[in-house]
């Protein structure tokens, strides 16, 4: 990244309960886009993490304010503490918007209560309001009070945030055809320098392959058929991430070939994807996980930019009318999975192991395709959107 840092049109208060060190796709994204900023012109207002938590290392230079505080995650009553909070930590938000003299706040989603406490907070201090959604509102599935606060918050937040970002075009096409919002997408920007070439890597003698993120319901069950795959083929599964051997019994995940860990250096996780053979995505089918069908169906993991910033194969496993298998298919830039099942799963990795034609291809087309994350032009669209928002031609 330059070392001349950008500048935002005026200070903005960003709200979020994920940012470095917690880890997490929606903590990279967000870390990995302020930091094209100038240190003074933004501060976080966050959740302390949960003490049980994995950790990241922390933003350098990073202004982050707690304004609430999260439970132990494996503890009774986690989301109830949390969303008790939203009073104090919507007035200690507006606090520190007033003390910091901001002109605009910035709501993240996915994490409900931070939306809600950027939401009041716009009220509280009558500034603009701009709201970035990594996920739907309503189509989360939140039930019982997360779920009345869901359904009270969503038509607020659209009526008054400007500008209203999404994570990709399918989510913005749906807000528009469901909706009735036009919103913009801001994908997720990839810092890092993106190679000219694939480089040239001789065919593995035992295939390894790498997942990095939390496994989760969205995930799980599409995982845990490329992993009972890789053993197929006599391969290797790493699983890097916030994952203990628990959570990997619990999806069906914990086999003698599959190993989990964890490391708090971005530098280090991209070490990792540079070293292995494979890396892999999944998204789980509708009937696997609780998760709502036209969320799942339009998520666009984080982890995918780095991926294929990397011109290593890249392996993808989801139903054919996701917007990640639609990407892919789109530019060809890896091996995808479109049927639910273990032996099309092995054939694919087969294919990896033994095509250096088509890995050099796909990796040429994954380097190609990552240049459309690449992170001074996605700092640029922030930086203007937000500025029409202070300046007012933003808002409705």
């Amino acid at each position: 990244m330059r070392a001349e840092r950008l500048r935002l049109p005026a200070r903005a208060v960003v709200v979020s309960g994920w940012f470095p060190p917690r880890p997490g796709g929606s903590a990279a994204l967000m870390g990995n886009l302020l930091q094209w900023f100038h240190r003074d012109d933004w501060v976080v207002a966050t959740g302390a993490p949960p003490p049980d938590e994995a950790r990241t290392l922390l933003l350098d230079g990073a202004r982050v304010v707690h304004v609430s505080r999260y439970r132990r995650l494996r503890g009774r009553g986690h989301q109830l503490w949390t969303a008790a909070q939203i009073p104090t930590a919507a007035r200690r938000t507006a606090a520190l918007a007033r003390r910091e003299r901001a002109a605009v706040i910035v709501g993240v989603f996915p994490d409900l209560q931070h939306l809600a406490v950027a939401y009041l907070a716009h009220r509280l201090t009558g500034l603009p309001l701009a709201v970035y959604l990594h996920d739907f509102i309503l189509e989360a599935g939140y039930t019982s009070y997360l779920g009345a606060l869901a359904r009270w918050l969503h038509p607020r937040v659209l009526a008054a945030a400007r500008p209203v970002w999404t994570m990709s075009g399918a989510m913005s096409a749906r807000f528009a055809e469901v909706h009735g919002v036009a919103t913009t997408p801001l994908v997720h920007p990839y810092n890092e320098p993106i190679p000219d070439e694939v480089a040239d890597v001789e065919p593995p003698r035992e295939l390894r392959a790498l997942f990095t993120g939390s496994i989760a319901p969205a995930n799980g069950a599409a995982l845990a058929r490329v992993a009972r795959a890789v053993g197929q083929v006599g391969g290797r599964l790493t699983v890097l991430g916030p994952n203990d051997r628990g959570t990997l019994a619990r999806y069906g995940v914990d086999l003698p070939h599959v190993r989990c860990g964890f490391v708090a250096s971005r530098a280090d996780v991209l070490d990792a994807m540079r070293a292995h053979d494979v890396l892999v995505t999944t998204l789980s089918w509708p009937d696997e996980s609780w998760v709502g069908a036209e969320e799942v169906a339009a998520m666009f993991p984080t982890k995918l930019p780095e991926y294929l910033a990397q011109g290593r194969p890249v392996l993808g496993h989801c139903p054919a009318h996701y917007t990640m298998a639609a990407f892919m298919a789109e530019h060809d830039c890896g091996w995808l999975v479109t049927d639910r099942s273990e032996e099309a799963l092995a054939a694919a990795l087969h294919d990896i192991a033994t095509d250096a034609a088509a890995r050099r291809k796909r990796g040429a087309n994954a380097l190609g395709t990552a240049r459309r994350f690449a992170g001074p032009r996605i700092a640029a669209q922030f930086r203007d959107e937000l500025t029409a928002a202070v300046s007012g031609t933003g808002r409705p």
